[in-house]
């Protein structure tokens, strides 16, 4: 009876609680399906794969604003890949289009 009640509580909570927009590298991670170290491997100034999506500093954190994420979500082709291309090579060629476009 006690785990019940908790669980109504914990679900009153977040009905209560406006939508998250800033996301921590973790949790952009486990949005998008990847390692946290993928993503952190791409915001360095030097990066080899520049992540496709700029953060936000906030704060003394790294954050993703959520409406960037599913932007990013929505430039991805349909259909899945082709071949055994890997989710890192398909980051790196939606970076490198932002890149090209001075974004």
């Amino acid at each position: 009876m006690l785990t019940v009640l908790t669980e109504i509580k914990k679900l009153r909570a977040e009905i209560k609680a406006p939508p998250k927009r800033l996301l921590t590298v973790e949790e952009t991670a486990h949005y998008l399906g990847l390692a946290p170290k993928t993503i952190r491997n791409g915001l360095g100034p030097k990066a080899q794969k520049p992540f496709p999506v700029k953060p936000v500093r906030f704060a003394g954190k790294v954050l993703f604003r959520l409406e960037d994420l599913d932007g990013y979500i929505d430039s991805l082709p349909l259909g899945g890949h082709s071949g055994d291309e890997s989710v890192n090579n398909r980051l790196t060629k939606v970076g490198k289009g932002r890149n090209s476009k001075g974004n």
